[in-house]
């Protein structure tokens, strides 16, 4: 029960839909993935989503975008396969404290 509670608190009501105006402006569109995003002001948070196509080179698309729009990434409990993308990209496994809750996952900072 805490862990969700930090994740929510993380999360807060920053849903963003596959399809929605800003998931369209990242890229995030229901051809390309499944799931959600969540918008917490500094980072862009990515939690249990699929590629509809995997190995095509979307998910480093959207983390890229979420890059230029001056976001950091948030990568709480990921599965292997997000983790070994985290981790190739060079993310950090760290605690910070994030819109006053601390969380641990894969950080990239916001450039």
């Amino acid at each position: 029960m805490k862990m969700i509670e930090l994740i929510i608190g993380v999360i807060g009501e920053g849903m963003i839909a596959p399809d929605s105006e800003f998931g369209i402006k990242l890229g995030f569109t229901s051809d390309k993935f499944d799931g959600y995003l969540w918008d917490s002001k500094e980072y862009i948070t990515i939690s249990f989503i699929e590629s509809i196509d995997p190995n095509k080179g979307n998910l480093k698309r959207l983390f890229d975008r979420i890059e230029e729009l001056g976001y950091g990434i948030f990568v709480p409990t990921p599965f292997e396969r997000m983790r070994s993308i985290c981790v190739k990209r060079g993310m950090e496994w760290k605690g910070i404290t994030l819109d006053g809750v601390y969380v641990e996952g894969y950080f990239q900072p916001k450039k």
